[in-house]
This record gives C-alpha cells, sequence and structure tokens, in this order.
C-alpha cells in the first residue's frame, strides 16, 4: 500500500513538471489532452479520412452551424449563470463575516473583471454569431471562434472558482488590504495621487483590518485575528520608511478626519504629523479591550508590534512619534489594569521590558522615563488588587540593571526602585527584586546601591531574613506551568548568589556602598 501511495505521488510530480498549468490543474489538463486524444483517433481510423471531416468542421450548412450554435449558447450560459451564483453567493456571506469592504475589492480585482466579461461577451457573440445564420450563410470566421471560445470558457470554470475561493481566504483579504494600504501610500509618496485623499482612504484600510480583528476575535479566531493585527504592524513599519517622503498635505488632519477625538488632540496630531500612527494605535486599544479575558496571544501581539514599531521609529529619528508609542504602551497597561486582566498587564510589562532595554542602547532619556512609568503602574495595579502585576514590574525593572548600568542611568533605576510600592502579599516579591538589583549593582562594582541598603537596613531582621532566604533557596529556572515567560521570577543563578550575600552584609554592617 506505501508502495501505491509513493508511485502516485511520483507521477503526480512528474505531471506537474510536464504539464506548464501547474500540478493543482494537472488532471484537468490531463483530462482534455486524453479527450482531444480520444477524437483524433476516431477522427483519424475513419473511413473518410481526417482532414475530410476538418473540411466538415470548417465548412458546415446552415443547420448544423444552427445546432452547434444553439449548443455551444447553452453551455456559456450554463457557466455564465455558475459564475454569477456562485459570486452572488460566496462574496457577500463573506463580506459579513469578515468586512463590508471585501465587495469593493472583489468587483475591483482584474483578474474577477476579466473573467467575468469573457463569460458575458463569449454569451453575447453566441447569440449574436446564432442571428446571423442563414439559409445559405453561415458566418464561418465568427462559426469557428466561437468552437474555440466555448471550450476555452467551461475549462476556466474550475480555475476561475478556485481563484474565488482562494481569494476570500481570511489571510488573502488580509494581504490584499495591506496591499491596497501601502499602495495608497506609495502613490501618495510618488506624487500620483492627491496627499490628503490618499491618507483619507489609508484610515480606511486601517480600520477594516481592525474591524477584521474585532470580528475575528468575536468567533474566537485566534489565528485571523493574529494575522490581522500582525498585518497593521508591517504596514506601520513600511509606513515608517514612508513618512519622510509624504507631503505636507499628507499631514493636514480636520475633525471631521478623527472622529472622537477633542480639538486639541486633533491639533496636537495635525503639529506632530502623527495621524497614521494613531489611528492605528486607537485601533489596537480596541481591539485589545475586546481580546481581555478572551485570546490571551492578543495583547503578547499587540504589545510586540508596538514595540517593533518603536524601534523603526528609533532608527527613523521620529521623537514625536516615538513619544506617542511609549504613551500607547501606557494605555495599554492602564487598559488592562482597569478591566482586572492580571495575564494581558503581564503581557504587555514584558514587552515594555524589552522596550526600555532597547532604549537604554538607543535613547537613554526615554529609558529613565519608561522606569517612572513602571513604578507608576506598579502601584496603580496594587490599589486595584493586581499585586503580582507589582511584583512583575519589581523584577522587570531589577532585570535591567545591566543595560541602565551601560547608559549611565543606574541612579535612576535605583531611585525607582527604591520608592517601588509594596502591595500586601506581593511585599517580599518586591523586596526580592530590590535585593536582586542591589547585588547586581555591587556584582557591577557600581556605588550606587546606597538607597537600597539603607531601605533594607531599616526593615525588620525578620523580614530582610525572610528576602534573603527566598532569594537564596534552590529553585527551578522555569516555573512549572506554562507560560509566556517560562521564567521563574525567583530563580537566582549560582554565579549571583555571592553577590547577594555580599549585599546583605552590607546591610548588616548597615553601610552604604
Amino acid at each position: 500500500m506505501a508502495r501505491v501511495r509513493r508511485l502516485g505521488v511520483r507521477f503526480r510530480h512528474g505531471l506537474t513538471r510536464l504539464l506548464p498549468v501547474g500540478g493543482e490543474y494537472a488532471l484537468l489538463a490531463l483530462g482534455v489532452a486524453a479527450v482531444a486524444a480520444v477524437l483524433a483517433v476516431d477522427l483519424v481510423g475513419s473511413h473518410a479520412g481526417l482532414f475530410h471531416h476538418l473540411g466538415q468542421i470548417a465548412h458546415p450548412d446552415a443547420a448544423t452551424a444552427r445546432a452547434v450554435i444553439g449548443n455551444c449558447s447553452r453551455v456559456l450560459g450554463a457557466v455564465l449563470a455558475l459564475s454569477i451564483s456562485l459570486v452572488a453567493l460566496a462574496v457577500p456571506l463573506t463580506a459579513n463575516i469578515y468586512t463590508p469592504r471585501l465587495i469593493q475589492l472583489f468587483i475591483s480585482d482584474r483578474v474577477v473583471r476579466g473573467v467575468l466579461s469573457l463569460f458575458v461577451l463569449s454569451n453575447f457573440f453566441a447569440i449574436s454569431t446564432l442571428a446571423m445564420v442563414r439559409e445559405g450563410f453561415v458566418p464561418t470566421v465568427a462559426y469557428l471562434s466561437l468552437l474555440v471560445l466555448a471550450p476555452v470558457c467551461l475549462l476556466a470554470v474550475i480555475p476561475f472558482i478556485a481563484y474565488v475561493f482562494r481569494f476570500l481566504l481570511p489571510r488573502q483579504i488580509i494581504d490584499r488590504l495591506s496591499a491596497a494600504t501601502l499602495g495608497r501610500m506609495a502613490a501618495a509618496a510618488a506624487g500620483r495621487a492627491p496627499p490628503h485623499q490618499a491618507c483619507l482612504e489609508v484610515l480606511g484600510l486601517v480600520e477594516t483590518q481592525a474591524n477584521m480583528a474585532q470580528k475575528s476575535l468575536e468567533r474566537m479566531d485566534r489565528v485571523v485575528t493574529l494575522d490581522a493585527l500582525q498585518a497593521l504592524k508591517a504596514i506601520l513599519i513600511q509606513y515608517v520608511d514612508l513618512k519622510p517622503r509624504l507631503p505636507g498635505d499628507w499631514f493636514v488632519v480636520l475633525m471631521r478626519d478623527m472622529k472622537g477625538y477633542t480639538r486639541e488632540t486633533v491639533a496636537a496630531v495635525h503639529r506632530d504629523r502623527l495621524i497614521i500612527e494613531m489611528h492605528v494605535y486607537r485601533q489596537w486599544e480596541l481591539v485589545m479591550g475586546a481580546s481581555l479575558g478572551k485570546i490571551p496571544d492578543v495583547s503578547t501581539t499587540i504589545a510586540s508590534s508596538a514595540r517593533e514599531v518603536a524601534e523603526a521609529q528609533v532608527a527613523a529619528r521620529d521623537n514625536a512619534a516615538i513619544g506617542l508609542t511609549v504613551e500607547f504602551f501606557n494605555t495599554l497597561l492602564r487598559v488592562a489594569i482597569n478591566r482586572r486582566d492580571a495575564r494581558g498587564a503581564y503581557n504587555v510589562i514584558y514587552q515594555y521590558r524589552l522596550l526600555a532595554e532597547f532604549f537604554c542602547l538607543a535613547d537613554t532619556d526615554r529609558a529613565a522615563q519608561v522606569a517612572g512609568h513602571f513604578a507608576y503602574y506598579a502601584r496603580l495595579a496594587g490599589d486595584v488588587g493586581l499585586g503580582f502585576i507589582t511584583e512583575v514590574a519589581a523584577h522587570d525593572l531589577a532585570y535591567q540593571v545591566d543595560r541602565f548600568v551601560s547608559a549611565g542611568l543606574e541612579a535612576r533605576l535605583v531611585e525607582v526602585l527604591a520608592t517601588f510600592p509594596t502591595p500586601g502579599s506581593s511585599a517580599r516579591g518586591v523586596r526580592c527584586a530590590q535585593a536582586r538589583a542591589g547585588a547586581a549593582l555591587l556584582a557591577a562594582g557600581r556605588e550606587g546601591a546606597g538607597p537600597l541598603v539603607d531601605l533594607f537596613t531599616a526593615l525588620p531582621d525578620r523580614e530582610r531574613h525572610e528576602v534573603k532566604e527566598a532569594l537564596l533557596a534552590e529553585g527551578p529556572q522555569w516555573f512549572w506551568e506554562i507560560t509566556d515567560r517560562r521564567q521563574n521570577l525567583h530563580y537566582l543563578p549560582p554565579e549571583d548568589r555571592p553577590h547577594v550575600e555580599a549585599f546583605f552584609a552590607r546591610v548588616a554592617a548597615g553601610t552604604s556602598p
């Protein structure tokens, strides 16, 4: 049985190489070739001979021509009816599921227009040819053309159906929306389209992508939701490269172009040339809010996408856009915390941490700013009962000691950590992060851990002992559940243990480094 399957696979591969139409239509092409071969054998093997039959086909009498043209007309009518029925049913149904803009994309597609035009014109041609047939007169050229056109249209039905079904695949819809968006941007940059009108079209396309993500989210369709969100990321990253080449009229913002925003916000967007970024971030925020408690991967995808966009903006030195992206991260944290969604906040904080590490290398002022935001939202999380998020934020800052030291920002990091909130049951976890940061500073040979030493010196002996024991306890490196990070926040590598001991020795001695 396995040998038969292998032979079948080899036959299909061989057929794919031999037939130029491609492997998926190889069987169709083989069937056409077989029919042609059978007909040729019959014609050659007849007593009258091949050329006699070809002559009769090429020069029929009026009755024969009328019968043949009538049959071709019925075949072409069936082809047209089938195609229109398919389009009329499949396209609106899919558009209702994903986006009404799909109808516009479909009717503007060149292949769809071409094939449907071919089917319509073929029917018109068949009717016209039939009307021209008279007793003693047959329009030979039109008759022979119809004999070729009818089989071509009939054979085109299967590829056309396959094309329509592929067109309606969610991934194809997303790719076409992205291509249309980038096309309008490029046209405006090259001066081939009115800038402001092209910008409005791009805003509409961006909103369509986001709506598609939201509708997929409602049906718990994880793959399509994430694909649509990542498509927006790719659009925004390419927009960062195109932005310097766009004319000034592209950035003209009117109140009617930004519904739901205040006049002051619209003025700021116009001044800083942030209309596309603001619109994408607004759509991401709406999807993020709708996803909390449903598909956790959405928050990770949105936050990681925003981080990658920020990295591209840093490379382009677009300071206004970088500031907006930082504000967007803060907005995502606010949305997750207000909804009491620890998983969403946890995912966003991790990407925010990676962005802070990137800023340590590329924009130290932003890195210091982000550290302050960590403390603010950690306190906010603690106030609403998400103490775990406070603890995660503290550890994420502690993990960045080396980066902040390299950037010369250890004083700012220590200042933030020394005043970090310690709500309820998360107090020990925050203290562990503070001690880890102090130990890392000592390991780096820095003399900036004084505020942390003073903080622990003022703690009761029992609390200091508990924190030290928690840090030095043997534990697994990876958390014992499947999580996004997999990292055990309290794990301390063996090489760092002596530095923790040294830190607590400083604390016990009551001396600040």
